[in-house]
């Protein structure tokens, strides 16, 4: 019922990280009865929030398909952009469901496809870093696609860039996420 979604709070989230709101009525009652479009979205919601991520109340059969270290997108409902994150805990609960901890990794994902000295391309995700000067810009990729010191074309703007992957910041089952140098552009 739209009273109790009314009382919950709602996050805000922004590269300078997660904040808790009050909910709107109006919004409470529009996420209530408007139904997700896509049958793959599924709504969590929030338990807790941390400098780096959150934690989310998730039902027992939906935290089954949750992999733990798996990667997961969030959508942002206030800009409408996505948040890629890391499952860092699954913690059972007894009342409720189960507690998801997430680890934030980019809130401004870029789909992209690396272009490899070899055969086949490599579908990738940018993940831009909150400085200017691109000191903690991202790369997320398959895990079997990273060898440190892979050279890659990159295209995203019209441009093409030269990059090289270096120094992998984290790691899931089937996923890496690397820091990397760009050696030129076009």
């Amino acid at each position: 019922p739209a009273a109790a979604v009314a009382s919950m709070e709602m996050i805000e989230v922004s590269p300078q990280g997660l904040s808790v709101l009050a909910a709107d009525p109006g919004i409470a009652a529009a996420v209530v009865e408007t139904p997700a479009a896509d049958p793959d979205l599924q709504r969590w919601r929030v338990q807790d929030l941390s400098a780096g991520g959150y934690g989310l109340l998730v039902d027992r059969g939906a935290a089954e398909a949750v992999l733990l270290q798996g990667l997961v997108a969030l959508r942002n409902h206030e800009t409408g952009g996505w948040i890629v994150g890391s499952v860092v805990r699954k913690q059972p609960n007894r009342a409720r469901g189960v507690l998801v901890g997430i680890e934030v990794l980019g809130y401004r994902p870029i789909p992209v496809e690396l272009i490899p000295e070899g055969p086949s391309n490599v579908p990738a995700v940018f993940l831009p870093g909150i400085d200017s000067g691109g000191r903690d810009d991202a790369l997320l990729l398959p895990i079997g696609d990273f060898r440190a010191g892979n050279r890659y074309a990159l295209r995203v703007g019209g441009r093409r860039y030269g990059v090289r992957l270096n120094r992998i910041i984290g790691k899931g089952a089937d996923w890496i996420s690397a820091r990397f140098e760009i050696d030129w552009k076009t």
